[in-house]
This record gives C-alpha cells, structure tokens and sequence, in this order.
C-alpha cells in the first residue's frame, strides 16, 4: 500500500510541475438517446467522461483533465467471469464530481435524507474489454488521488463511500464503505506551494461492488438538531421524473437531492437547522425548462414553494454553475 501512495504522488508532482503526463486520446463520449429530459440535460451539461485505452499487460499511470491521478497494477482485471484477459486494449472511463456545480449538472448529489454528506471527490472508474465490463483482481489495488475541492469547508473526517443502487429512478445514493483494506489519506501536499491532494487506495471489493462510483465525504454534522423540509412544486400535475429538487449548502461542497413524495412534493429529512441553503427545483417538460430557487436559514418544519420560471437550456446551465 505505501508503495501504491509513493508512486501515485510521484506521478502527481511530475505532473504537477511539468503538466506532460500522458492523457485521453480518446474521442468524446457519444451521448445515448433517452426519452427523460432532465437525464439527457444531465448527459449533455453534465461532467464529461474521460477514456483511457492500454495493453493490459502494461501497468497504466493516467493524469486527468481535471488533475487527478489514477495508477493500477499490471493485468489488473478479468472478466466477470474470472478469465484471463486477452491482449486486445482495456479501455477505462473516468469521470470526477468535484463541486456543487458539477453535482447539480451531472445529477450526483454528495447525499440524500439517508445520509446529509459534504464531498471531497466522487469519481467514477470502469474498465471493459470488447465492450465487456471487467472486474479488479484480488491481489491488485487502484491508486487514486484528486485535489481537494477549492470549496471544502474542512479536510477531517473523510471516509469512502460507495453507491447504493439502483441509480435510477431513485435519489443517487452513496451507503459508507466496509471495506477494511480500501483507505483515504487526506490533506497530501506534494511540495509547499501545490495544492491539498485525497490519496486513496481501491480494493478490489469496494471496486467490485461499488457500480463505478466510489467517494470521498464526511457526514454534515454541525450540532444542531435536524430537521425534514417538505417542498411543493407549483406546476400542472406531472410525473415525479420530470422534476428534481435538491438542498444546496452554502458553506459546504455539499448538495442533497430530495425524494419525491407526490406528483408536486417532495421531503428531505435530516437536514442541520441554522445552515444557509437554497432549494434548487428543475423541470423539465414539454420540450422546455423551468427553474426556481429558493434561499433560507433552515429552520425546524420548514417548508418552500420556489417559483419556477421558463429559461433555455444555457441559462439553466449558467444559474446552476453559480454554486
């Protein structure tokens, strides 16, 4: 494990100094077709995907876009069903939530009422063959490092999280990791002027288990009671799919979607009081889009009624990437 942590931190200072590491060559990710237009805003504004293409034999260092740095074993991965791969490229896609712009475009929320959760990374990561998905090795861990998001209210208390399916049509919800040998390293700097980094290493069942995704957060916890908001979406009777509705903090990297009670209301349950957020409400419908917001100090029982208002999809984007 320290020699997985070393390595990686040495492919983040190369690359940090020199900004030439090695990256997507790949073209962009064709966008698939879906009847539900709050999914296909998310896939088009939405974090893009990055994709890796090396011979499985070789050990894969890869720098993001975005900074972050991914580092695995040779042959690494089998199939599903435990073969050996063969010598045809494995291709990795990559994707990184960093802030709450890119939790409210991509639909990845840091929480739900389950679980109020501030964020320090959420990456997704998989690797297929042939088109076939594979699975991580026992004997092989995946390094991964990202720098922390410029609007992380702390460092401490992070730990890993995982998805807990299905994604859709529920609330994408994350459920702690008990994964013993998958650890978290926080608050790495590289040299006295780089940027804080989150060093964790993926064992193969939080990889195996995880659908792809895989977090870095800490649960809200700021000793005050919690409370459950209720919201009303004033529109004409609708289906439950073409509105979402999300709590966004303003001191937090931390955006918690609510669950859909009825076709226009919605509850979020166990939300801090004397916190500042905004009720953030889009709909999609009729080939167009609405957007309302609403700001307050949480206070206990309390509930919101945002108005929508009709905008293009670029002004949607432009609001939504003011968090």
């Amino acid at each position: 494990m320290v020699t997985i942590f070393r390595s990686v931190c040495f492919l983040l200072l190369s690359c940090w100094a020199l900004s030439a590491c090695e990256k997507s060559t790949d073209p962009a990710a064709v966008i698939p077709s879906t009847q539900n237009p709050l999914v296909a805003f998310q896939m088009r504004n939405g974090v893009t995907p990055e994709f890796f293409t090396y011979n499985p034999r070789r050990i894969p260092r890869y720098v993001s876009k975005r900074g972050s740095a991914i580092e695995l074993g040779a042959e690494a991965f089998v199939t599903l069903g435990g073969l050996q791969l063969s010598d045809a490229p494995v291709r990795l896609e990559f994707r990184e939530v960093l802030d709450k712009k890119d939790m409210l475009l991509s639909g990845i929320p840091s929480g739900t009422d389950e679980l109020i959760l501030e964020s320090g990374g959420q990456f997704y990561l998989q690797a297929t063959q042939d088109n076939r998905p594979l699975e991580l090795v026992p004997r092989v861990r995946i390094g991964l490092a990202s720098r922390s998001p410029a609007r992380l209210s702390r460092l401490t208390d992070m730990r890993l999280f995982s998805v807990k399916g299905p994604l859709l049509p529920d609330p994408f919800t994350w459920q702690l990791s008990t994964d013993q040998q998958s650890t978290v390293q926080l608050g790495i700097r590289l040299t006295p002027d780089s940027p804080d980094y989150l060093l964790a290493v993926l064992n193969h069942e939080l990889f195996n288990q995880s659908m792809g995704w895989v977090s870095y957060q800490r649960q809200l916890y700021t000793g005050t009671a919690t409370t459950t908001l209720q919201v009303t979406v004033d529109a004409a009777a609708q289906e439950p799919q073409q509105t979402l509705v999300y709590l966004v903090f303003a001191d937090y990297n931390a955006v918690a979607q609510f669950h859909a009670t009825g076709p226009n209301s919605f509850s979020l349950a166990n939300v801090p009081t004397g916190t500042e957020a905004t009720v953030v409400v889009l709909r999609g419908a009729g080939g167009k889009f609405y957007l309302g917001q609403q700001t307050a100090i949480i206070q206990a029982g309390q509930r919101f009624s945002p108005a929508l208002t009709e905008m293009s999809e670029t002004s949607v984007v432009a609001e939504l990437s003011k968090f």
